[in-house]
């Protein structure tokens, strides 16, 4: 199944997990991406963690939690090869996913793109 029909049709959450140039780990929770293409996925983040690890390292990795399934998902390995700069094509794709969130000002929000370079079930090796 095609990446983008996937999440189309599964709802849930996800944890992406990173590490800076030391190896230091970071995970946090994101929900489905805000962007899916062929091969590509797109998250919305702030100037957090996991940003900051970003810009050392372009290496990721998603675990995604379908919703109602003990161990549905999917894990996917991820490299950043994208960032959008454009404040308001960022701002517009929050408040279409987003639309209860308020707006914050004084924040920066990023838009990340990453080639998917593999992919697994969420549980077992996929063989």
């Amino acid at each position: 199944m095609a990446l983008r029909e996937y999440f189309e049709c599964h709802k849930g959450y996800g944890v992406l997990a990173t590490a800076n140039s030391k190896g230091e780990p970071s995970a946090a929770v994101y929900s489905a991406p805000a962007e899916v293409r062929e091969n590509e996925i797109s998250f919305l983040m702030w100037e957090k963690q996991t940003y900051k690890h970003l810009k050392e390292n372009n290496k990721a990795c998603y675990l995604f939690f379908e919703g109602g399934k003990l161990a549905g998902g999917t894990r996917l390995f991820l490299e950043k090869i994208a960032e959008e700069t454009d404040t308001e094509k960022v701002l517009g794709l929050k408040k279409a996913h987003y639309p209860e969130a308020k707006m914050d000002g004084e924040r920066v929000l990023h838009l990340v793109t990453f080639k998917v370079t593999g992919q697994v079930p969420l549980v077992g090796s996929g063989e």
